[in-house]
């Protein structure tokens, strides 16, 4: 199926084609920025994997790389919300806190019980951060989740979960698991409407679904939108179907 520039599936859920530098300025009522931004800082590199008689090699960069590792898109995201949760690796702490603004409220910790080992000479790093940061009251800071609150999920995401391509790799690189989606959406009360400018495969949708949060999403790579598309298509469609009475 090819789905429109702007897809609205359900009153509630709006998907956006394109750049969210150009889409922001035609959004209101913004409630929580809940994002997954590119990674700036992240050193580029090669992973090799022994595969048979040849080494495979691969460039180790962002899925933002292509589109320049910007988090100006992020910076303006959180200008027009009261409320903003943004996902920044070891690298990019001080630059995705500079970019957020605001008052922090909290800093996050995922642990991922199976990230990729290192194969370089470099550490072997286990988790991804969250800052939390406030605009204006109206959050349930309460309900932050702690270290020890946040499942030890698989890194990426569970494989149940995992979204793949024909040939069986992975379809995006950085998806997240829904469980962890849901437990940051914790902050936002329910009925609000949650902004993800950086959309990927639609995690942040489908949790905002499951948990009655009104969602919109942005996405610029038109491959990823797609699979977004679906996914929350297939949500919808498996809440609507009727409940099996046991007999």
């Amino acid at each position: 199926m090819t789905y429109p520039a702007i897809y609205q599936p359900r009153e509630g859920i709006t998907l956006y084609l394109g750049d969210c530098l150009h889409i922001l300025p035609t959004l209101t009522g913004i409630d929580a920025v809940v994002t997954d931004p590119p990674y700036p800082g992240l050193k580029g590199g090669l992973i090799a994997k022994t595969d048979g008689v040849a080494k495979r090699v691969r460039p180790s960069v962002t899925v933002g790389t292509p589109w320049g590792d910007d988090l100006s898109g992020l910076s303006m995201a959180c200008s027009m919300a009261k409320a903003a949760l943004a996902f920044c690796s070891y690298a990019s702490i001080v630059a995705t806190r500079e970019a957020m603004g605001g008052d922090a409220v909290g800093f996050a910790t995922w642990y991922k019980r199976n990230s990729q080992p290192s194969f370089r000479n470099r550490p072997y790093y286990t988790c991804e951060h969250i800052w939390m940061i406030e605009y204006a009251p109206g959050m349930n800071w309460k309900n932050v989740p702690t270290f020890y609150d946040i499942p030890k999920l698989q890194a990426g995401c569970m494989a149940v979960e995992r979204i793949l391509n024909d040939d069986g790799s992975t379809s995006h690189p950085t998806q997240k698991p829904v469980t962890l989606m849901r437990k940051l959406l914790q902050v936002v009360p329910e009925g609000m409407t949650v902004l993800d400018p950086y959309m990927g495969s639609g995690t942040t949708g489908i949790a905002c679904i499951r948990t009655g949060r009104r969602f919109i999403g942005i996405e610029i790579d038109p491959t990823h939108y797609a699979t977004a598309c679906k996914r929350i298509d297939n949500e919808l469609q498996r809440m609507t179907l009727p409940m099996e009475v046991n007999g």
